[in-house]
């Protein structure tokens, strides 16, 4: 209920909501201002996977509705912002890992277009929102939230003029003060409506589609965070907001208090314990993380087939089906000279297994695996199929019996397709499937399809390049992940002997020679 006058408000309360003010405003800018520097500027992986510029425009957008208290251009530059922010995370969650689903399904050494659909998702919103690749997913919500944005600034601009508090006195948009006044004039309306929309429509949808994603960066999680305290918190607010039959004291309690606090816990999810844990980060012990055991989860087809879902919730799900089709293609390429030579199944390497190897070495992965992802995995190095090499190593290396086969070996005729198809797949930018490479492995690789020049060695710096981002980045994870699933934080041992660590660098470095 609009008041002719707005109430008065005591020195002391004026005083109160400045410090106020100064806080919260100290809070969440200086957090989200070092959010966005390790996120979009230093790379820290675990924050660029929480969209540092949406979760920027989030932080600036709390900022401005915390501090100037919703005067008409803190509403508008605040509250849309903030919601268009929210919802381009979600979405952009909700799709990317739907395209990781969608690159571990893909068959084997086969094309993946990039405009393939993710499994069971045929509906008429998926042909709408068409998937492609990830960056293509960006561009799309980078352009609705842009268009939403320029809409929203036309909005403002023109209502600006629009918007008075008393005849006689400044605009309240161009001279915001602290005033409990309530303006029911138009240029609000849409305000509302937005509002509105995000309350009873995006939230509930952002929940039904996000139930099931279980990211390995808790996303999801501070999503639900700000979905279950900003529903009460804005119901409160339109409750003090619109029914005049509500006892209703000013200068105790304001109703614009609830909308705020209910910010502040979400940025608190969203913004400060992901940067928080980016400075404390969990170390895994040493002891769990060893080469011989990151080749047992490699080879291992039940392991590999969890190792491979999980790679969906780290969002790298391409690096497990590289090695997966290297596999394929190693597979194939060996079969080929064997047929070439006359070498016959002799001409397989059979290095000792990881499954032999741990009856002299235990492994010491702290868990078991389970069956229940199996069915996705077409890993041809698994138990299953044991006369071919690791996937550390080359291809080349897997021919025996041939004296003159080497890295620079050109690759049979019979086999240029697969080649091809397992660039275009891996290496061409813009691929379904494309990993992140160096440049200077990208050009070496580009330069020799460019030229014709398939040697058997033409992959082997990308996999190498491949191993290493999953062993330093996504293993460790999975292994924490594992870890408190079968045992208690307590019982691993946080020990390292001297021995032991000096094992561990000479794993590394052994791995990283292949």
């Amino acid at each position: 209920m609009p008041f002719l006058v707005p109430p008065a408000v005591s020195i002391y309360h004026i005083v109160g909501y400045d410090a106020g003010a100064v806080v919260y405003g100290l809070i969440v800018g200086i957090s989200t201002v070092a959010f966005f520097i390790r996120g979009q500027i230093q790379k820290k992986q675990e924050l660029v996977a929480r969209s540092p510029a949406y979760t920027t425009i989030c932080g600036l957008a709390n900022m401005l509705l915390g501090v100037l208290n919703l005067t008409f251009w803190a509403s508008y530059l605040g509250y849309v912002p903030f919601i268009l922010a929210f919802c381009a995370r979600g979405a952009r969650l909700y799709y990317t890992y739907r395209l990781n689903e969608t690159k571990l399904a893909g068959k084997p050494l086969e094309p993946m277009l990039p405009d393939e659909m993710p499994r069971g998702a045929k509906g008429r919103f998926f042909r709408v929102y068409r998937q492609a690749t990830q960056g293509t997913i960006d561009q799309r919500i980078t352009w609705i939230f842009t268009a939403t944005m320029a809409i929203n600034s036309m909005w403002l601009i023109a209502g600006t003029f629009a918007v008075r508090r008393v005849e006689g006195q400044p605009s309240n948009a161009i001279l915001p003060d602290i005033s409990y006044y309530c303006d029911n004039s138009w240029p609000y309306y849409p305000l509302y409506g937005v509002l509105g929309v995000w309350l009873v429509v995006a939230m509930p949808i952002l929940v039904f589609s996000l139930w099931n994603t279980n990211d390995a960066y808790q996303i999801r999680n501070d999503i639900f965070v700000t979905i279950f305290a900003g529903f009460p918190g804005f119901a409160l607010y339109f409750t003090w907001r619109f029914i005049p039959a509500f006892e209703r004291d000013y200068e105790t309690w304001n109703q614009t208090n609830w909308p705020v606090i209910a910010l502040l816990v979400s940025h608190f999810a969203y913004c400060i314990l992901p940067l928080w844990r980016s400075w404390h980060i969990v170390h895994v012990p040493q002891e769990l993380v060893d080469t011989d055991d990151f080749e047992h989860v490699l080879t291992d087809e039940h392991l590999f087939a969890e190792f491979s879902q999980f790679s969906v919730t780290d969002f790298c799900a391409e690096n497990t089906r590289f090695i997966e089709d290297y596999q394929q293609l190693k597979l194939k390429t060996v079969e080929t000279f064997n047929h070439i030579y006359g070498t016959g199944t002799g001409g397989l390497t059979v290095p000792l297994a990881m499954h032999e190897k741990s009856q002299a070495k235990k492994s010491k992965l702290p868990f078991r695996f389970t069956k229940r992802s199996s069915n996705n995995l077409s890993l041809v190095s698994a138990v299953g199929n044991p006369t071919l090499s690791t996937p550390t190593l080359n291809i080349f290396q897997s021919i025996t019996g041939v004296q003159d086969v080497s890295g620079e070996t050109r690759v049979p005729e019979s086999l240029l397709f697969l080649y091809r198809t397992f660039y275009q797949n891996y290496i061409e930018p813009g691929s379904l499937l494309e990993v992140n490479i160096t440049g200077k492995c990208l050009k070496t690789i580009q330069r020799k399809v460019e030229t014709g020049d398939f040697t058997l060695d033409i992959f082997d710096e990308a996999k190498k390049e491949v191993l290493d981002s999953l062993y330093y980045n996504t293993y460790k994870k999975f292994i924490k992940k594992m870890s408190r699933r079968s045992i208690r934080p307590s019982k691993i041992s946080k020990t390292t002997t001297k021995n032991s660590a000096k094992e561990l660098t000479n794993d590394v470095i052994e791995m990283k020679s292949y």
